[in-house]
């Protein structure tokens, strides 16, 4: 009787501490779970103009002016008439034209003269698609956005 009580208790401390290993090592694997950073994945720059197109006319306010610098290169400026609001309203543009790495940091400029600017900073995380429009759709004059969908 007196050996079986000994056994008892070896097999009651030995399993107090494989249950105090389990907890410690659960621990430690949760805090180093993500030691490399963070992980981003590879993927293209989209554009979308949202924008009124009977609001905007032939001229300065048919077009939206495009700034963008992809991290490491020099900065990409549109032409005068390269983003018509009429002709591309809706159209999905692929601004860099090829796939980005992951993590990339992209800055976009747009603007529609005289309604005004917006300026956005993101990473490139997979394909990204960047659109273009009024705060307040229904407001000819309210305030121009971009924001990533």
């Amino acid at each position: 009787m007196e050996r079986v009580e000994k056994m008892t208790k070896k097999i009651q401390k030995g399993n107090v501490w494989f249950v105090l290993f389990c907890s410690i090592s659960l621990l430690l694997a949760g805090c180093a779970r993500n030691t490399a950073g963070e992980q981003y994945d590879d993927g293209r720059f989209y554009f979308i103009i949202d924008l009124n197109p009977e609001w905007f006319y032939s001229g300065p306010q048919g077009y939206v002016f495009l700034r963008y610098t992809v991290e490491g290169e020099d900065p990409v400026i549109s032409g005068p008439e390269d983003y018509s609001v009429v002709a591309l309203n809706g159209a999905k543009l692929d601004l860099a034209g090829r796939s980005l790495p992951g993590g990339t940091e992209i800055q976009v400029t747009a603007s529609v003269y005289p309604v005004g600017e917006d300026v956005l900073t993101f990473k490139i995380d997979g394909n990204t698609t960047v659109i273009f429009r009024q705060s307040d759709p229904t407001n000819r004059s309210s305030r121009l956005t971009l924001y990533i969908e």
